[in-house]
């Protein structure tokens, strides 16, 4: 019988999806990465964890991508809701910034 792969193994994601980039720092932040704007994008450091850095683009370093694979596992096991709530925490973030 072969070895069931799990959905972190299925795919190397190197890119960010645009749709997903605010979704994926609010994700970071919460887990207690503090943002840094960089010239072409933003680094994401917490204490001693390796630095996840992002363009612009949404290319992401390895870090990073391990990262992005954390959130998606979140996403398969919740479901929309975990987006759902992503996607509202970004909205209240606008709405402080414009206040």
């Amino acid at each position: 019988m072969s070895k069931q792969t799990t959905p972190e193994f299925l795919f190397e994601p190197k890119l960010l999806p645009m749709q997903l980039f605010e979704k994926f720092i609010v994700f970071n932040v919460n887990a207690g990465y503090r943002g840094k704007g960089t010239p072409h994008g933003v680094n994401l450091i917490k204490g001693n964890k390796p630095t996840l850095s992002l363009t612009d683009k949404g290319v992401m370093n390895k870090a990073a991508q391990e990262r992005y694979k954390l959130m998606l596992l979140k996403y398969f096991k919740e479901g929309r809701s975990a987006m759902d709530e992503l996607d509202h925490e970004v909205k209240r973030i606008y709405q402080m910034v414009a206040a």
